[in-house]
C-alpha cells in the first residue's frame, strides 16, 4: 500500500487535490476527506449571514405582504400582458428598463404583484424589493437594497452562490456604501458566471420606489439600477414603478436613460376604465349573493346609470373603486343606501384630481360616532408615526387589538373593534395589528386644504398620547413595581421599555415636545410620581442602578428645563 502524505497532494488540479488522507490499495483509489464538507458549510454560513442583512418585509411574497392583493380577474389583461412580452423579448431594439408610473390610487403595486406572482411560477423572476411606508414590517428605507438583492439572486440562481460566498469572505463589505455592495455583492459574482448558469431567472421588481424615504434615497437607487444594467451584459430586465414624480421623472428624461427605458403610463391605453367596470360589476355581483340584506336587491341592482357615475368618477383608480365597494358593501348599512349616498355626493364637474376620492373619504369619516370620533384620530395618529419610533405605532401594527383596547386604552377588550368599525374601508385591521389600505388616505389626513374638518392634527395626537404614556404608568406600572408579577406579555414589553434605561421617558418627553399643550397634560405632568418613577428598576447592581437613576434625572431635568423655556401655560 502506497500511502501520500501531504508533500504529495497534486497541485495540477487532479482528483487528489483538496484530499487530506489519500490511500491507494490494490489499484482503487480511496479519498477521505472533509473539505466538500467543509466547503458547504462555510458557503451556507456565509449565506445565513447575507439573510441577516435582507430586508425580510421585502420580496412579493413576505409574510407581511399576504394580504396584498393581486388583480381582480379579467382586468388589468392588457398591461399584464404587455408588461410579459417586454420582459421576454429577444429584439435587439428591446429595452432592459421598464418604469411604470401614473398617481397614487392607479393599481401599480396590485399589478406588480400579480406580475411578480406571474413571472415567479414560469421561473423567471430573479428578485423582488417591495417599499412601503404604511407598514413597519415593510421596508421604506435604502439601507437594505443591496444586501436584500444579493440574497434574492443567490435563491434564484443557486451558481451565484459560490462566488458570492467569495465575496463575502471579508464580512465588512455588508457595512460599505451600497454602490460598492452593489459591485462586491451582485455585479462582481454575476459577471463570473455565463448564461448558461444564469438560466431563465432575469427579471429584477422594485415596486412603490416614491415610497422610499427621501428624493435622494430614490434617486440613488435608480442609480444603482441603471449601473447594474449597465456592468451586466445577460438579458437582464428590470421593472420599477412609481408615482411620476418630479425628481423621478428627471431621472428618466436623461437621453443615455431614456435610450434604455420603455415608459409605461397607466392611462387608458391599458383599458383602466373597461377594467374598473369589470371590477364593479364583479363586487356588486358578490353583494347580491352575500349581504345579508340581498334579499332585499333586485337582480337587476344596481341600476346602470348609478354604475356608470362611479366608473366616471373613478377615472381609472382602482383605489376609488376599492374604497367605494367596501363602503357599499359593509354589513351595518343596507348596500342600496350606501350606494345612494356615494352616488349623491357633490363632485363638480372640474374636479381636482383626488376630488371624487376625497369625498368618499370625507363620507365615511363622517359616519364614525360623535363619541368614538377622538379615539379614531388616536388610532389614525398612532399609525402615522414614525416606524423607528417604539410609541404606539409598534403597538398598533404589530399586536393584536386586544392590546390597543386593554393595554394602551384601558378599555375592555373587543372596544377598539367597535369603536373604529367604520373605518374599515380604510384601514386593514387582523390579528397581527393595522395598517393604511392605501397611502392616498393619509395624505388626504394630513392635508388641511383636502381633508377639511377631517385633517389629523398631530399636535393634537402627540398631546393624547403624552397623556396616555401618563396613564400607562400610574395604571399600570405602580401596580405592578417589580418585573416578574407583570400578568400579559404586552405589559411585560412597555416594562422592559421603561426599565430600558428609563427609555420610557424618550417617549413621554418625544410625545410631549411635538404635543399642542393643554392645561390636562400640564396637570399630568405635575403630578407625575417622579420619585417612583426612577425606583422602578429591575438592575440588580447597585451601581448600574444608581447609573440609571441619575440618567433618568437628567433627563427630565432637560425636559423640565425646555417647558420652562417654551411653554407658556406652565405659567399660567
Amino acid at each position: 500500500m502506497l500511502k501520500a502524505g501531504p508533500h504529495l497532494a497534486d497541485p495540477g488540479g487532479s482528483m487528489f487535490q483538496g484530499a487530506s488522507n489519500v490511500n491507494i490499495r490494490g489499484g482503487t483509489f480511496h479519498a477521505c476527506g472533509s473539505s466538500g464538507t467543509d466547503e458547504k458549510k462555510r458557503i451556507a454560513d456565509v449565506m445565513a449571514l447575507l439573510a441577516s442583512h435582507a430586508e425580510k418585509g421585502a420580496p412579493y411574497d413576505a409574510g407581511a405582504r399576504e394580504d396584498v392583493p393581486k388583480c381582480h380577474e379579467h382586468t388589468r389583461v392588457a398591461i399584464v400582458d404587455g408588461i410579459h412580452q417586454w420582459a421576454h423579448s429577444s429584439e435587439p431594439s428591446a429595452r432592459p428598463l421598464m418604469w411604470m408610473y401614473d398617481p397614487a390610487g392607479s393599481g401599480k403595486t396590485t399589478i406588480v404583484q400579480t406580475v411578480a406572482e406571474m413571472f415567479d411560477k414560469e421561473g423567471s423572476l430573479a428578485a423582488s424589493f417591495f417599499f412601503s411606508r404604511l407598514s413597519a414590517a415593510r421596508p421604506r428605507d435604502k439601507d437594505k437594497f443591496v444586501t436584500t438583492l444579493a440574497h434574492q439572486l443567490s435563491r434564484s440562481i443557486p451558481a451565484l452562490k459560490q462566488p458570492l460566498a467569495d465575496a463575502l469572505s471579508d464580512p465588512a463589505i455588508l457595512t460599505k456604501s451600497l454602490a460598492k455592495q452593489l459591485n462586491a455583492l451582485v455585479i462582481g459574482p454575476l459577471k463570473m458566471l455565463d448564461p448558461a448558469q444564469i438560466g431563465a431567472r432575469c427579471i429584477c421588481m422594485v415596486d412603490g420606489l416614491d415610497e422610499c424615504d427621501g428624493d435622494t434615497a430614490q434617486r440613488d437607487i435608480l442609480n444603482l439600477l441603471e449601473h447594474f444594467l449597465h456592468q451586466i451584459g445577460h438579458h437582464i430586465r428590470i421593472l420599477v414603478a412609481s408615482r411620476s414624480l418630479s425628481h423621478i421623472q428627471s431621472f428618466f428624461a436623461y437621453s443615455h436613460i431614456g435610450a434604455i427605458t420603455q415608459t409605461t403610463p397607466l392611462d387608458n391605453d391599458y383599458q383602466s376604465d373597461e377594467d374598473v367596470t369589470r371590477f364593479f360589476n364583479a363586487e356588486f355581483a358578490k353583494i347580491r349573493v352575500e349581504h345579508p340584506s340581498r334579499g332585499g336587491l333586485a337582480p337587476e341592482w344596481p341600476c346602470s346609470s348609478d354604475v356608470d357615475i362611479l366608473i366616471k368618477r373613478a377615472s381609472g383608480q382602482f383605489i376609488y373603486a376599492s374604497v367605494v365597494m367596501k363602503f357599499i358593501a359593509d354589513y351595518g348599512c343596507h348596500p342600496h343606501a350606501s350606494l345612494q349616498t356615494i352616488v349623491n355626493l357633490i363632485v363638480s364637474d372640474s374636479a381636482r384630481p383626488y376630488e371624487a376620492l376625497d369625498a368618499v373619504y370625507a363620507q365615511v369619516l363622517s359616519a364614525i360616532e360623535p363619541q368614538n370620533f377622538e379615539f379614531s384620530q388616536t388610532i389614525m395618529g398612532c399609525l402615522l408615526l414614525p416606524s423607528d419610533d417604539f410609541d404606539f405605532k409598534v403597538i398598533a401594527q404589530s399586536q393584536p387589538p386586544e392590546v390597543l383596547d386593554n393595554i394602551v386604552f384601558m378599555s375592555e377588550p373587543g372596544t377598539k373593534n367597535a369603536r373604529v368599525h367604520r373605518l374599515s374601508p380604510l384601514i386593514t385591521s387582523n390579528g397581527r395589528g393595522m395598517e393604511f389600505t392605501h397611502a392616498s388616505f393619509p395624505e388626504y389626513l394630513l392635508d388641511r386644504s383636502r381633508s377639511k374638518e377631517f385633517f389629523l392634527d398631530m399636535r393634537k395626537v402627540h398631546c393624547t398620547l403624552a397623556r396616555h404614556w401618563f396613564r400607562i404608568y400610574s395604571t399600570h406600572f405602580k401596580l405592578y413595581p417589580r418585573s416578574g408579577l407583570i400578568p400579559t406579555s404586552i405589559e411585560s414589553c412597555l416594562r422592559r421599555r421603561f426599565h430600558s434605561n428609563h427609555a420610557i421617558l424618550f417617549d413621554v418627553i418625544s410625545d410631549c415636545v411635538q404635543a399642542e399643550w393643554t392645561a390636562e397634560l400640564r396637570e399630568d405632568i405635575c403630578s407625575f410620581n417622579v420619585e417612583a418613577a426612577f425606583t422602578l428598576s429591575t438592575e440588580d447592581h447597585a451601581q448600574s442602578r444608581a447609573h440609571l437613576l441619575w440618567n433618568g434625572i437628567g433627563r427630565w431635568l432637560d425636559f423640565i428645563f425646555w417647558i420652562e423655556q417654551n411653554v407658556r401655560i406652565f405659567h399660567s
